[in-house]
This record gives C-alpha cells, sequence and structure tokens, in this order.
C-alpha cells in the first residue's frame, strides 16, 4: 500500500481496496491493521467471512471499486516508481485493452535489483 502512495501520482489514485481473504493474523489484526489502514488515504478494507482464495477475492474488490481502471496487486508486490502512466496511456489509446507491466524481480537473499 505504502509502495502505490508513495511511488503514484495522487492524481491517479481514485481509491485503493483491500481484500482480506479471512487471514489468520490472532485477535490483533482485525483491530489493529484496519484502524491503521483505514486512516491512510483512499484506502479501503474489505474482509472475506471465509476463505475464499484469490480470484474470488478479486471479483470482490472489483465488485465494491468506483474507478473506470482497475489494476491488482498481491500483497507480496510492490510497484516501482512511474509504473502506472505507461499503463494509464495504453488504456487511453484502447480501452478494450488489457495491459500488463514488466514484473522486475528482487533478489531474496541480497534484495538486488
Amino acid at each position: 500500500v505504502h509502495s502505490v502512495l508513495n511511488r503514484t501520482p495522487v492524481h491517479l489514485i481514485y481509491e485503493i481496496i483491500l481484500v482480506d481473504d479471512f487471514s489468520d493474523h490472532g485477535e490483533h489484526r482485525s483491530e489493529t491493521a484496519d484502524r491503521l489502514l483505514t486512516k491512510l488515504p483512499k484506502v479501503r478494507c474489505l474482509r472475506n467471512s471465509r476463505r475464499e482464495g484469490l480470484i474470488r477475492s478479486r471479483v470482490r474488490g472489483a465488485d465494491a471499486a468506483k474507478a473506470g481502471v482497475l489494476t491488482f496487486l498481491d500483497s507480496h508486490c510492490e510497484v516501482n516508481k512511474d509504473w502506472l502512466p505507461p499503463l494509464l496511456q495504453r488504456i487511453k489509446e484502447d480501452p478494450t485493452r488489457v495491459v500488463s507491466p514488466v514484473i522486475d524481480i528482487i533478489n531474496m537473499d541480497t534484495f538486488a535489483y
């Protein structure tokens, strides 16, 4: 969430929807995480009442979305500087497009790019 907020021009973010697929982080998860995350600008948290899986969780987030363009990120993903404008430009050229970014690899041992 922080990488999206820190590396995306603010005028390009309509909303950020986080879908918690019934994660189990003990009794502290629900109150602490939701309270902190919802204090971030434009962030909404949805929590599944049971484990639904990746695709159903994405569909739930998409159904709740109000923006005209949706992007999906998994919890282990982080965006890079200037990640969104090239994707939006391609969609602007042809609104029927489905676009995907180049995914950079970070070495898990050295964190080298």
